[in-house]
């Protein structure tokens, strides 16, 4: 039915209703595009960045790190910490996606801070970076040999076995661990954890200490 007849079929104060609705509807899918179009743009120039950062073993240096990703609207990964040899020191691992001049920006804030010592980016081609996840698996019988061969392929572990679940321990790159739950879509995955990735640089690497090299930057 065109709108011809529709219009013939209701009267004026329906007809501009429908008009409108109309109009809202175009809008939003309009706004819908335009921001897939934007996100698209921004992440074609995205890159992950995974920084290595000693601060002072102090009272609330982890919340004043996460209150500064906060006031800058910087969007965090994973971030992991934990006490390095050195009992007065620990060492954050973080990792945040953003296009140059956002991840400088993140370098900038994050030295300007008094309780950081060092801030290193852990690339990688020179440095180990690992990720913990624990998956639990509803299963029955028949799934239960299907996960155990899976699990064989990507050498996780088996760490609690209970009548209708598994559940599984693996340690490795982001990437393995994202495949092997890819691998799992077909089965009733009922809760994961992972840890966030934690790294250092190899023994061959150079280490490069990102200075804020703009005192000023805002």
């Amino acid at each position: 039915m065109g709108d011809r007849e529709i219009f013939s079929q209701t009267d004026d104060s329906s007809w501009k209703k429908m008009l409108l609705t109309r109009e809202k509807i175009s809008m939003k899918i309009r706004k819908a595009t335009d921001a897939c179009e934007e996100q698209l743009w921004r992440y074609k120039f995205m890159r992950r960045m995974v920084l290595s950062v000693l601060v002072d073993n102090t009272s609330g240096v982890l919340n004043r790190i996460a209150n500064l990703f906060t006031r800058r609207a910087y969007n965090i990964d994973s971030l992991t910490v934990g006490v390095t040899e050195d009992p007065a020191i620990s060492r954050m691992t973080i990792t945040v996606y953003g296009d140059d001049s956002i991840l400088e920006q993140i370098v900038k804030q994050i030295n300007k801070l008094v309780d950081v010592r060092e801030i290193v980016e852990l690339s990688p081609a020179d440095s180990v970076i690992r990720e913990l996840a624990l998956v639990k698996v509803k299963v029955n019988r028949q799934e239960r040999q299907e996960i155990l061969a899976i699990t064989e392929i990507f050498r996780c572990k088996i760490v609690d076995i209970a009548a209708d679940s598994l559940m599984i321990e693996l340690a490795g790159s982001p990437t393995k661990i994202d495949a092997f739950i890819s691998t799992l879509k077909d089965y009733q995955v009922d809760e994961i954890v992972r840890t966030g990735v934690t790294g250092l640089l190899r023994g061959t690497a150079d280490k490069i200490v990102l200075d804020n090299a703009d005192p000023a930057a805002e």
